[in-house]
């Protein structure tokens, strides 16, 4: 039972079935944070990847070395578990290829 606000008791949560979703929602996130060298980083282990799994990326400070950087993408995922699962991510011009002289930090968000 919700009152006035306050966030329910966890009795109450175990009790109504409204535990798990938050279980399986905090499971469901992952965070981590890389570094472009090139233009590019990958990320190989600790992270788990399915076919609907959604990727956000974020710039972590100002890319430095690129004068013409535009963005960031997604260029390769395998999907699996920990251990199997990777991504690439690349620094892209505005012609949407790869921007080899940009290097920087990139947060990374993935959602499923």
């Amino acid at each position: 039972m919700w009152v006035m606000g306050f966030m329910p008791s966890t009795t109450a949560l175990a009790t109504s079935g409204q535990r798990l979703p938050l279980q399986q929602l905090r499971a469901a996130i992952q965070a981590g944070q890389g570094t472009l060298v090139a233009g590019t980083f990958t990320v190989a282990a600790g992270i788990e990847l399915t076919a609907t799994s959604r990727i956000m990326l974020t710039l972590a400070a100002t890319p430095t070395g690129s004068t013409d950087y535009a963005g960031l993408a997604v260029t390769s995922t395998t999907p699996g578990a920990p251990g199997t699962a990777s991504m690439t991510v690349q620094a892209i011009v505005a012609a949407g290829t790869i921007d080899s002289d940009c290097a920087g930090a990139v947060d990374y968000l993935i959602i499923g």
